[in-house]
C-alpha cells in the first residue's frame, strides 16, 4: 500500500506533469504499433546497443511499471530524438508530432531529463529503504504470530 502511495505522489505532483505527458505519448507511441517496438530495437542496435531491451511501458494496475518507464528514460532519451524524427517523416500524427516537439525543444527536454534523474534517484534509495522496512514489519510479524501460537499451547 505504501508503494502505491509513493507512486501516485509522484505521478500526480503538479510539477511532475511534463513528465507524465511526455511518458504517456512515449506510450501511446509504442502501444498503437507493433512494428514501431521492433524498428526501436533495431534503432537501438544501430547505434551500438548490444542487447537492447524492450521499452518498459506503464500499465495502471502495476505501481512499479511507471518508476521503471522513468529509469529506462533515464538510460534512452539520448537515442529517441533520431528515432522520432524519422518515424514522424514516415508516419505524421498527433503524438509522434508532440513527442517529437518536445524531444527538440531544449528547455523541455532539460526538464525533463532533470526530473527524470530526480525522480530515479530519489525513488531508488525510497524503495531500498521500503523494501528493508517491510522486511523487518515481516519478521516482526512472524515472530508476533509464533509468540502468540507458543502462549495458545500453555
Amino acid at each position: 500500500m505504501i508503494f502505491l502511495l509513493y507512486s501516485e505522489t509522484w505521478i500526480k505532483f503538479p510539477q511532475f506533469s511534463i513528465v507524465k505527458k511526455f511518458l504517456q505519448n512515449i506510450k501511446d507511441a509504442f502501444v498503437k504499433s507493433a512494428a514501431r517496438r521492433h524498428r526501436y530495437i533495431t534503432h537501438l542496435k544501430h547505434h551500438g546497443i548490444v542487447s537492447p531491451c524492450k521499452i518498459p511501458l506503464p500499465n495502471a494496475t502495476r505501481w512499479n511499471s511507471w518508476f521503471k518507464m522513468v529509469l529506462y528514460t533515464k538510460e534512452y532519451i539520448n537515442y529517441w530524438p533520431h528515432f522520432f524524427e524519422s518515424k514522424l517523416q514516415e508516419n505524421s500524427n498527433n503524438t509522434l508530432l508532440e513527442i517529437h516537439n518536445t524531444l527538440q525543444n531544449e528547455h523541455e527536454r532539460g526538464i525533463i531529463t532533470i526530473y527524470v534523474y530526480l525522480i530515479s534517484t530519489f525513488s531508488q534509495n525510497l524503495f531500498k529503504l521500503l523494501i528493508f522496512s517491510n522486511k523487518k514489519i515481516y519478521q516482526y510479524f512472524l515472530i508476533s504470530k509464533q509468540d502468540s501460537s507458543i502462549l495458545q499451547h500453555i
